[in-house]
């Protein structure tokens, strides 16, 4: 595992800033492939989710734009973590079961290395608007996401940790925005469950997936 990364100094005077490095674990799966995963440091990851508890409110109103997710991030009743997605498991199973029962096609797209590839300036993209955004680089729930991500990964702007509750909540406020742009499209399903960075579309006839694949290409 590698070694937390030191304290260093803000550019503010008389104001230091956490700068750490997750150490990695390599998981192994039943497949014999491994999965990287990110362990935080801890009062760095603390930062984080703190201000995704304190802008909770606002973090659900967000994956409101979507009415298709279903890894949207509830509050885990087992207690074993503190978040999980709203459907998962048998549960995602029987979700899937019921929507394919009634499609005839099926069209199925994944973001390769969603978590990795995702670019923290677009939290506020995604939160404030784009414009508003640029405008205002400092302060406020989207502003301080990007900072507290970017200070947790060595102050890296390409990609988030893979493992953290705190991640499935950043995945998916990206996630609902592009569900809103498809939605912008006309790109209308009967159903549809979207599942972290896979895309699942079921329809009756072929035209909207064929429109689908060209929005995402």
């Amino acid at each position: 595992m590698e070694a937390l990364g030191p304290i260093e100094p803000s550019p503010s005077p008389g104001k230091r800033t956490l700068i750490t490095r997750p150490a990695i674990h390599n998981l192994a799966r039943p497949s014999g492939e491994r999965r990287r995963l990110h362990i935080p440091n801890p009062f760095s990851y603390y930062l984080v989710s703190r201000l995704l508890e304190d802008g909770w409110a606002r973090i659900e109103k967000h994956f409101e734009r979507s009415s298709y997710s279903t890894s949207i991030p509830v509050v885990d009743p087992s207690g074993s973590r503190a978040l999980k997605r709203q459907l998962d498991g048998s549960e995602l199973a029987i979700r899937r079961s019921e929507i394919r029962s009634s499609a005839r096609y099926v069209l199925r797209t994944d973001i390769s290395r969603f978590y990795g590839s995702i670019y923290t300036h677009s939290i506020p993209w995604v939160l404030d608007g784009k414009t508003r955004a640029k405008k205002s680089r400092k302060r406020g729930l989207a502003n301080n996401l990007d900072k507290a991500l970017r200070d947790l990964q060595d102050g890296q702007t390409l990609g988030i940790p893979v493992g953290p509750d705190a991640s499935l909540v950043i995945a998916e406020l990206i996630a609902c925005s592009v569900d809103k742009e498809l939605q912008k499209k006309h790109l209308a399903f009967p159903s549809r469950y979207s599942f972290a960075c896979s895309i699942s579309p079921d329809c009756i006839s072929s035209a909207p997936l064929r429109r689908a694949m060209r929005s995402a290409s």
